[in-house]
């Protein structure tokens, strides 16, 4: 513990909690709401006859259909391999097999392909000309030939048909009835909210109108930058209203995905470090951690002393050795766990020379490196490649800890004991 406290004493930094507020709140729950609100069957048919138009449709087929995508770049020989799966999709189709367990597992329309292929009735310009030229040439219960657009090949069976006209009452009832509750029901969320917000706000006390009204009390702490997610707030300024509250003080209603919130401020905190005991399993694993990096770093010293190159210090470490690519400033090697100042000036400095070679700390631990090559910065060149490593540096930050020598040691302590480390680590538990 002792160890624990100094360090904390010494990164307190890291430890910083930013202005908070900590509020109760209690929820209108738009689900419980909606067992309470009823619609009359002479609404329904109101509601039927005012949008009539709605109802009315064209000729309409119902069809389902299995998508294999061709990527926009794909070559003649790429978009063949892909022709080839889907007339054998077809052909196995054709043969017998039933259509709806194929499309779950081959398709790559995931929502359709939930649903067994389906893609419900639609009218022909609802689709793109060349599956709705497929569809409305193949009878129902048929397989259309394989069929391309824009998204890949299409293997398609239509599956009913429905001539123009107007949909009966009868068809859309539970349709008009189902919008009809979600409206009637939100209307009561925003009414109920705002009803409950105002008893608040005359002086009730907020506990004793929860408890009155059957709502559950919540509470929490909340710091400047919090989204408030994991309460289903959906509007991004929530946070800025309730740091605009006083102590004791009630917001209006916030939007959530399953209703509104009503919050009370019952305490204002500034700017701190948080107390050791609050953060003392975070300070453990952080400390835990700068262990196995120094150990890393350690290991990596010890492999490269003396006369080593590359494939000495791997067969010593037991890693093997990676080729990072071309790799431009502000880059890091794959497994770095991204980069230091002191990475970027070792690897990027104008005194780096072809064959330099060395030991760096960085975030996953330790770097054994060798320079292979250098290149002079060319302005055209990179403007050219600039959209391509952007997206080579994201997959790399999102990806570097995951390859990094720090998992390796991690598994390497696990089934090869250092004691020394050992007794390091059991120090601090």
């Amino acid at each position: 513990t002792a160890e624990l406290q100094a360090w904390y004493d010494t990164h307190q930094d890291e430890y910083r909690r930013a202005p908070g507020r900590k509020i109760r709140y209690m929820e209108i729950n738009r689900e419980q709401l909606a067992a309470t609100v009823g619609v009359t069957e002479d609404e329904l048919r109101a509601s039927y006859d005012a949008n009539l138009a709605n109802y009315s449709h064209g000729d309409q087929r119902r069809a389902r259909h299995i998508l294999l995508r061709v990527e926009p770049e794909a070559d003649d020989a790429q978009k063949a391999e892909v022709r080839a799966k889907a007339d054998s999709i077809l052909a196995r189709l054709q043969a017998g097999e039933p259509f709806e367990p194929l499309a779950q597992t081959l398709s790559e329309d995931p929502i359709s392909a939930a649903r067994g292929g389906d893609l419900d009735f639609f009218e022909r310009d609802r689709m793109v000309p060349e599956f709705a030229e497929a569809v409305f040439s193949t009878a129902v219960g048929e397989l259309a030939p394989v069929t391309e657009t824009q998204f890949g090949f299409h293997i398609i069976q239509v599956t009913d048909s429905r001539a123009a006209g107007t949909d009966p009452f009868e068809v859309v009832r539970e349709e008009i009835e189902s919008r009809l509750k979600a409206r009637r029901t939100q209307e009561k969320v925003g009414a109920e909210s705002d009803r409950i917000a105002a008893r608040v706000a005359s002086g009730e006390s907020f506990d004793g109108v929860a408890a009155a009204e059957g709502l559950q009390v919540g509470e929490r702490f909340v710091e400047r930058g919090n989204t408030l997610t994991e309460l289903g707030v959906i509007r991004p300024d929530a946070v800025d209203q309730i740091f605009a509250l006083d102590t004791g003080a009630t917001s209006a209603p916030l939007d959530t995905r399953s209703g509104k919130i009503i919050v009370s401020v019952i305490e204002v905190t500034a700017a701190t470090v948080a107390p050791f005991e609050e953060v003392e399993s975070q300070v453990r694993q952080d400390v835990l951690e700068e262990k196995m990096r120094q150990s890393a770093y350690d290991m990596a010293v010890t492999a490269t002393s003396g006369d080593w190159d590359l494939a000495s210090a791997a067969k010593a470490l037991d890693l093997e050795v990676q080729d990072s690519g071309d790799l431009a400033p502000g880059a890091s090697p794959s497994g770095a766990g991204g980069g230091t100042e002191e990475l970027q000036g070792t690897l990027f400095g104008d005194q780096v020379r072809i064959g330099d070679r060395g030991v760096l700390r960085v975030p996953a631990g330790a770097l054994v490196y060798a320079v292979t090559g250098r290149e002079p910065f060319d302005p055209v060149s990179f403007q050219s490649a600039k959209p391509g490593l952007t997206v080579e540096l994201e997959s790399d930050r999102k990806n570097a800890l995951r390859e990094s020598i720090l998992t390796k040691l991690r598994d390497r302590h696990e089934v090869e004991i250092n004691q020394t480390l050992v007794g390091q680590i059991d120090g601090i538990r």
